[in-house]
């Protein structure tokens, strides 16, 4: 199962959705081809594919997130150390 923390909090609804949109369609897809519906199971793997384009930009929108909280973190620890540095100069 896919952990949903990947995603951001207000996305994971919308992840969810995706993966089972992903997990049925895959399933049908496999079961075209194993009865020769080929040009069925091509639309149902197209239909994989943009489940799967969509988590990635969820997943992306995340990351970003945190690499800026992470940034945000680290100018905050940096404005205070110059700050104590700057009382202890005095």
């Amino acid at each position: 199962m896919t952990k949903l923390t990947m995603f951001l909090e207000k996305d994971q609804e919308q992840a969810k959705s995706e993966l089972d949109k992903y997990d049925a369609n895959f399933i049908s897809a496999l079961n075209l081809v194993a009865q020769g519906e080929f040009g069925e199971a091509a639309d149902q793997h197209r239909k994989v594919a943009q489940s799967l384009e969509k988590l990635e930009k969820l997943k992306a929108t995340k990351e970003l997130c945190d690499t800026a909280w992470l940034i945000l973190k680290q100018i905050e620890g940096r404005q205070k150390q110059d700050e104590l540095l700057e009382r202890l100069r005095r």
